[in-house]
């Protein structure tokens, strides 16, 4: 996959050249946020 932090002359981390990591944590805790297994999704015909 190649280094993440394409612009290494910004002073923030960025990840793929223009979107800024937050500051801190960004886990969800509370698991009741989070998704069930199976992810249930539809592929269309056309695919």
């Amino acid at each position: 996959m190649g280094n993440p932090y394409v612009n290494l002359g910004a002073k923030t981390p960025l990840i793929e050249g223009d979107i800024a990591l937050p500051a801190g944590r960004n886990a969800l805790i509370n698991t009741a946020f989070r998704w069930k297994f199976p992810v249930p999704y539809i592929l269309a015909d056309s695919l």
